[in-house]
């Protein structure tokens, strides 16, 4: 009797138990906030050879004692002089690598030749820089900047961005884009790169012409030609001569802030570049336009050519005077020279 008690119990035990019901086809399970990698998109001429994935996870692979001597292949040449130790050996440790590869990805931004691979590791948020570098994707390991977004400003029926053929409206002539800078040292005349980086200077000729709203220190939007007559308020000695802000403090701009376009063929390779410069951080040109006296390669993928300017004695000179003693007197932009 007490054994047919013990099996009647045992029975109804695993007759009350309830298996979980299975999940509705079409309440997806949930998933870690990840992103894919793109793995082909480049957003920029040539393609790459390698993936951006292909980079990642083979730098993944190398990130140990043993993998540190072929990685520098996969760094840019900028991180691997600075990373240099008087040895010759790499000041950077696995650890750090991996750290900074730390997956899964909550975010990929692109811009033009740049890609920033953002994720949280022990509670940290890290940003991965790759580079698009000669057809390759390469890390800047010696970067740890975090990515900002392109701040287009407060919203407000004058503030919009306005494509190429809008900033050049009206214009008579043929030939290539010219921007025609008179300054209190002299005419320089500067060739435009339209076709490679069109956003740029489509900003820069809706700006000079006033086709392109601007916003006051005082707060208006204005529709009126924003170079005219603003100092130079930076001037180092044989580098640069830097205009562009009305509030003359520094960090001014037109009030809002425009997507970086960074190109391997557009670089800072000759004197007389003509570029946007930036706050120190992606995504952050505004107004302030700098010209170039010599090369100038620390520059790259921090401030942002789309123009080569003549004249490079005004230039050389512009940059040997004191901070706001010269002026930009006028901006004119025009096809093709006279």
């Amino acid at each position: 009797m007490n054994h047919r008690l013990v099996l009647l119990l045992g029975l109804c035990a695993l007759g009350c138990q309830r298996t979980p019901p299975p999940r509705p086809p079409d309440v997806p399970a949930p998933q870690p906030a990840s992103v894919a990698l793109p793995w082909a998109v480049t957003q920029t001429e040539p393609p790459a050879q390698e993936p951006l994935g292909q980079v990642v996870a083979a730098l993944r692979a190398r990130a140990t004692p043993a993998g540190m001597a072929t990685v520098t292949e996969l760094l840019t040449p900028a991180s691997v002089a600075q990373l240099r130790q008087p040895n010759g050996a790499l000041a950077i440790l696995p650890v750090t690598l991996q750290a900074q590869l730390a997956g899964p990805f909550s975010r990929v931004e692109l811009a033009g030749g740049r890609a920033a691979l953002l994720s949280t590791h022990k509670g940290v948020d890290l940003t991965a820089w790759f580079y698009l570098q000669d057809g390759h994707w390469r890390l800047d390991a010696a970067n740890t900047a975090a990515w900002h977004a392109a701040d287009p400003g407060p919203v407000n029926p004058h503030n919009h961005a306005i494509s190429l053929a809008e900033a050049t409206t009206e214009l008579t002539g043929t030939g290539a884009l010219y921007a025609v800078l008179e300054t209190s040292q002299g005419t320089v005349h500067c060739l435009l790169l339209e076709h490679e980086v069109p956003e740029l200077v489509s900003h820069f000729v809706g700006l000079a012409r006033g086709k392109r709203a601007w916003r006051s220190p005082g707060g208006s939007w204005q529709t009126t030609p924003f170079y005219d007559g603003l100092s130079f308020h930076r001037a180092l000695t044989g580098i640069w001569a830097v205009t562009g802000d009305r509030s003359q403090r520094g960090p001014g701009g037109a009030g809002f802030h425009v997507a970086d376009v960074l190109r391997r063929d557009v670089r800072h390779d000759k004197p007389g570049m003509l570029s946007f410069v930036t706050l120190g951080q992606a995504n952050t040109a505004s107004s302030q336009i700098a010209l170039f006296a010599k090369p100038a390669p620390w520059a790259d993928d921090r401030e942002l050519p789309f123009g080569l300017c003549q004249e490079l004695d005004v230039i050389e000179a512009l940059s040997q005077q004191p901070a706001r003693s010269q002026q930009l007197r006028r901006v004119t932009v025009q096809r093709g020279l006279p």
